[in-house]
């Protein structure tokens, strides 16, 4: 099991679209920064990868641009050997998170509990991808 030191960040210490000021913090102070759920498309986490911007990708389902940008994103992520996690919307985010090959942390605020049938439950720290297409638990 990782380390609780190799499991900490600091997320976006510095504007989402400041990928120098980022990296300076980076630099600077040897301090591990996630960034990402302010990304729209894959074409914005290369440019933070590009810029030594992060050392996590946060991907956001909907901003990234749905599965397919999720997809792209995560190849790029296995590339630069970036963990990925996730940002909110947890309910389509397990889905693609079970297929992610540096899956980290998958964010969970449970927004959307109140109006759905069966709301995401965590049970030990694992969150379970439910319905079609469902593999196996997540944490």
């Amino acid at each position: 099991m990782p380390s609780l030191i190799s499991q900490t960040w600091v997320e976006e210490p510095v504007a989402a679209e400041d990928l120098a000021g980022h990296a300076r913090v980076r630099a600077a102070t040897g301090v591990r920064v996630q960034t990402g759920e302010n990304w729209w498309f894959p074409r914005d986490m290369q440019k933070a990868v590009s810029a030594g911007a992060t050392d996590f990708a946060m991907l956001d389902i909907m901003k990234i641009g749905g599965v397919t940008g999720w997809l792209r994103a995560a190849g790029q992520a296995e590339a630069a050997s970036l963990p990925v996690s996730s940002h909110i919307f947890v309910e389509a985010s397990a889905h693609v998170r079970a297929v992610t090959p540096t899956a980290h942390w998958i964010e969970h605020l449970d927004l959307a509990g109140a109006i759905l049938a069966e709301p995401c439950e965590v049970v030990d720290g694992t969150i379970a991808a439910k319905g079609p297409g469902a593999r196996d638990r997540l944490g």
